[in-house]
């Protein structure tokens, strides 16, 4: 499958165009890249995702990974400013969607979102594919699919009332409106809310915890 990047010919010095990727001490933190645009959703961005959660989820040097955002937001959904993405892909190549909820679904390792600024639709929604969500005290919430007429995605239906509860579900999806951090961490959307300026090390305190006890 040619839209699919081929993890095998990855190695510790490959570069990626949206995703920083560093491992030290069995964390591997993945940055989403792309803070001119809020760290928006691309294909690009949601294959290099798939590509190194996967290829790292084999590998016994990784045991917890960190998915954070550069700059001021954590991600503001898919870029609707990108029409380009999917030139050259086959026809049955997976949507954006799609290739989001393929790059987490599955990851067997324990992934940690720590959610700087905002995080609006996939943002959103990317973080209940996670184990665990940390959120800064200035991050926000939104899942504003009924006011773009769209489906919501990345199995947000079924996880998002494992979560807050139907109601608050329902609430949340059919109002499509903000929410804060304190509010999130009230219903339960997040499992801690830490000043901005600790969110990094909060959520590398917790991951390197983890990955100190027995892989098996």
């Amino acid at each position: 499958n040619d839209y699919m990047p081929i993890s095998r010919h990855r190695n510790k010095q490959m570069t990626y165009n949206t995703i920083n990727v560093k491992t030290e001490n069995a964390v591997t933190t993945v940055t989403l890249n792309r803070p001119d645009r809020l760290n928006a959703l691309t294909l690009e961005l949601a294959d290099e995702l798939y590509d190194v959660l996967h290829e790292l989820d084999q590998n016994d040097e990784t045991r917890v990974f960190v998915i954070t955002g550069e700059g001021r937001g954590f991600c503001a959904g898919a870029d609707m400013g990108t029409q380009t993405d999917d030139k050259g892909r086959p026809s049955n190549a997976p949507t954006l969607a799609e290739r989001m909820h393929q790059a987490l679904v599955d990851i067997e390792k324990p992934v940690i979102a720590a959610i700087n600024g905002v995080a609006v639709g996939g943002g959103c929604t990317m973080t209940l594919l996670c184990d665990i969500r940390l959120a800064a005290v200035s991050a926000r919430f939104q899942l504003p699919f009924t006011k773009l007429g769209i489906s919501a995605e990345l199995g947000s239906t079924f996880l998002l009332p494992k979560l807050v509860g139907p109601g608050k579900a329902m609430e949340l999806v059919l109002t499509s409106k903000m929410i804060d951090s304190a509010e999130a961490l009230d219903i339960g959307l997040i499992n801690q809310r830490v000043p901005d300026d600790e969110l990094q090390a909060t959520a590398a305190e917790m991951a390197s915890l983890i990955a100190g006890f027995p892989p098996m």
